[in-house]
């Protein structure tokens, strides 16, 4: 009733689906709002959350709010394909919607199926390019995908000298720091800085980068910024530990840097 009763710019319509409840759920819903046009109510056996909302999403496919949401649960259920289907039949009818192609890249990542993942994603992208999550899950999809140059550039494009998201310029530089190239590591880390976009684990890495290029100077300064920065943060402290800038504090294991 209250679904009903709110207000709602557009046009409203309420699917109820009972599904195999034994406290007389149908019952009552017929009771309540049978011959309402506005709701629709069925009953089926027993099955879950992802059977019910395919029940409700075979009545109205093109419902954006119910299709994620039936997508969602097919992936919790571990229907990864089932989930593709929705989630791409609702971006196909969605033209410019992005999250529908991230959540299907996730169904075909859950297979393996990294060819098409990276096609999602760059649909995503394509769709929403200031999204700084869809581009780093991109980025992490094509480092999968054995190619650790296009994840860069992926992660590249979207800094800029004003900045950029501050999560993607750490990414960026982790993945730097990843494949070696500590010298970027330091410029990119250098370059949020002066833009103004940094936190304590931009520091943190910087750190980890100069070190790594025989800086230390430089390094126990930037771990420095790092600790004013995260006092309490774990990964910085783990990061400042290996600095030799807590001494009294265990060590990292490198595997963890």
């Amino acid at each position: 009733t209250s679904l009903l009763e709110q207000q709602y710019a557009g046009d409203l319509d309420v699917v109820i689906v009972d599904d195999g409840s034994p406290d007389e759920t149908y019952a009552v819903a017929r009771a309540a709002f049978d011959g309402n046009p506005r709701v629709a109510i069925y009953t089926k056996p027993n099955g879950g959350k992802a059977s019910a909302l395919s029940k409700a999403y075979a009545q109205d496919p093109l419902n954006g709010d119910a299709a994620m949401e039936l997508g969602e649960a097919l992936l919790a259920a571990g229907c990864p394909d089932a989930a593709v289907a929705v989630f791409e039949t609702l971006a196909i009818a969605e033209k410019k919607q992005a999250a529908p192609w991230k959540r299907a890249a996730a169904g075909h990542v859950a297979k393996n199926r990294l060819e098409q993942a990276l096609d999602c994603l760059e649909k995503a992208l394509a769709a929403d390019p200031m999204n700084a999550s869809y581009r780093e899950a991109l980025a992490q999809a094509s480092e999968a995908d054995g190619d650790p140059d296009a994840a860069y550039a992926v992660l590249r494009e979207g800094l800029s000298p004003q900045g950029g998201a501050l999560s993607l310029r750490n990414a960026a530089i982790l993945h730097r720091i990843r494949h070696g190239d500590f010298a970027t590591a330091v410029a990119l880390a250098e370059d949020g800085r002066r833009a103004g976009t940094v936190d304590a684990c931009l520091f943190g890495l910087k750190g980890h980068a100069e070190s790594s290029l025989g800086d230390h100077k430089a390094a126990s300064e930037s771990y420095a910024e790092a600790l004013k920065l995260g006092p309490d943060d774990a990964y910085v402290r783990h990061l400042v530990t290996a600095g030799g800038l807590l001494p009294e504090a265990d060590r990292a294991p490198p595997e963890y840097l």
